[in-house]
């Protein structure tokens, strides 16, 4: 089964590739809050999930 940390980190980091250009054209202060929500939430995702260790079979 996916992380779905993993999941919503790449979901994040593909719509902040999408709204960039039109969200800092609107208005800076708010596309730079919109960055680091998105790209930080992104990089938590990605980062939590491969430093997770493996779960026992309970061996």
């Amino acid at each position: 089964m996916w992380n779905p940390f993993l999941i919503t980190g790449v979901l994040s980091i593909a719509l902040w590739i999408t709204i960039r250009e039109q969200a800092f054209a609107a208005n800076a202060a708010l596309a730079w809050v919109a960055t680091i929500a998105l790209l930080g939430w992104g990089a938590f995702g990605i980062f939590s999930t491969l430093k997770k260790k493996p779960e026992s079979d309970g061996d």
